[in-house]
């Protein structure tokens, strides 16, 4: 079994999915205690949030792996589950380790431990369908309205880890780091964008909403991000070259979308651009905001 969850692991949450979980979780509260120049250690409290998202991150991605089963049965029968080399009995042993896991990690303060529990009560949601299945299985922006909010629950999550370590989250600093949860909704609609030479019997946003509008949104979302993270920067007082690198660095990721809505070959698709500014937003925040 223990094999058989490794391999799971390996292929479903990588390494890249485990760092990328901990950095959104330490840029977070990391922006925060420098937005509010508190001088107090943020090691642990940070720490034990980081590794809380982690393994809410991971929760996710195995109900998603029952509440999906049947379709990836038809669509991707690769993956560990469909194609046998995993049990669900071996799921549902990880999911026991997470959730202990969680609540070992969220002990150390009550209104923290509320908010997990506030988690894992949306996630079950997720997983029920929110007792409407028939009807957001057949609708795909539906599932994007019901599903998404996850993301900023997770924000909130980190908001209230902050506040039990440090103190109360201004409305400022709220207003300013709350946009860059719009990374992963980019994210998600990228992630089933396509061509229309390329479209099949999956349901993509591209197909329901049609190329061109599907591309406008994504563009309009990596505007919000990129606006976002600079005026982040701008406030940890990065050096104007750095900022200015960024500022290139993440146009040049945007360059695919804008040859997708021109009809262009890219190279590679959406889904890796999209996660190619995750981490270049990640990474840069982080950074910046260690060395400020």
């Amino acid at each position: 079994m223990i094999r058989r969850i490794f391999i799971y692991l390996h292929e479903m949450f990588p390494l890249p999915s485990l760092i990328a979980s901990f950095l959104s979780g330490s840029m977070v509260i990391l922006v925060l205690w420098k937005l509010e120049h508190r001088e107090a250690n943020f090691v642990s409290v940070t720490l034990l949030g980081c590794l809380s998202l982690c393994l809410f991150s991971l929760l996710l991605r195995i109900m998603d792996e029952f509440k999906d089963y049947q379709d990836d049965l038809k669509n991707f029968p690769q993956r560990p589950l469909p194609s046998g080399r995993v049990y669900k009995s071996d799921l549902k042993v990880l999911s026991g380790v997470i959730l202990t896991g969680m609540l070992l990690l969220n002990l150390w303060d009550e209104m923290v431990l509320l908010s997990a529990f506030g988690v894992l009560f949306y996630s079950l949601g997720m997983l029920l369908w929110f007792g409407m299945e028939k009807k957001i299985r057949s609708s795909l922006p539906l599932a994007l309205l019901t599903h998404h909010p996850i993301v900023l629950i997770h924000f909130l999550y980190l908001f209230s880890v902050y506040e039990a370590g440090f103190d109360e989250v201004t409305l400022r600093s709220f207003v300013t780091v709350l946009p860059l949860a719009l990374i992963m909704t980019n994210w998600e609609l990228s992630r089933k964008m396509k061509f229309e030479a390329d479209e099949n019997n999956y349901t993509t946003y591209s197909k329901i909403w049609g190329r061109i509008p599907a591309g406008i949104i994504c563009l309009c979302l990596q505007l919000i991000i990129l606006s976002a993270s600079c005026l982040i920067l701008w406030q940890l007082q990065t050096h104007g070259l750095v900022l200015a690198v960024y500022v290139v660095a993440f146009v040049s990721t945007m360059i695919p979308y804008m040859r997708y809505l021109a009809n262009k070959p890219i190279h590679k698709n959406l889904k890796s651009w999209s996660e190619a500014q995750i981490l270049l937003v990640l990474v840069t925040i982080n950074f910046c905001a260690w060395i400020s």
